[in-house]
């Protein structure tokens, strides 16, 4: 008599929709989109370099997920990389997971948003003292960039890495 009951209340809480407790679709609206981006890396070394290339920014996994693919060239090799955009739940920190075809590896990236900024910290076994940061400055609904730094020091001081221009296509 009580298999059935259990059967329909399984069956009842499997068809519900299940929701991240903050979509990235909420907490980042301002990103989803196709964008043209100026990419300026090695702003380290004597001469940077420049490149362009094409980002789309969908909604995944029923909004708690953002997916950006980023498609380009530069002077040696086409370039793609692939961003998820989400939010840790707990505590609505945005987390930032990015890894590009020139590289390989794979970086997380955490931290608050506070306003049009989000200070993204690198969660990973670098040496102690050293940390690397995406800061994320939200322009307006057209615009957005990413300045990636380095700190030696424990964020006493920052060393630009990169910088990526975003300009919505219209």
């Amino acid at each position: 008599m009580h298999v059935p009951l259990l059967l329909l209340t399984l069956a009842s809480v499997a068809s519900q929709p299940r929701h991240c407790p903050v979509s990235a679709a909420t907490a980042l609206p301002e990103l989803i989109g196709t964008w043209q981006i100026e990419m300026t890396g090695g702003l380290d070394r004597p001469n940077p370099t420049s490149a362009s290339a094409t980002a789309t920014i969908v909604t995944s996994l029923d909004g708690c997920v953002l997916r950006e693919q980023v498609v380009g060239r530069d002077d040696s090799a086409p370039y793609e990389a692939l961003v998820l955009w989400a939010v840790n739940g707990p505590d609505d920190g945005i987390q930032r997971v990015f890894v590009h075809s020139q590289h390989g590896r794979i970086g997380l990236y955490q931290g608050p948003r506070r306003g049009d900024t989000i200070v993204l910290r690198q969660l990973d076994t670098r040496p102690e003292g050293v940390s690397v940061e995406n800061r994320v400055e939200i322009r307006d609904s057209d615009h957005f960039e990413i300045l990636s730094q380095i700190s030696t020091n424990d964020g006493a001081s920052w060393t630009a890495l990169s910088r990526w221009r975003y300009e919505r296509s219209k």
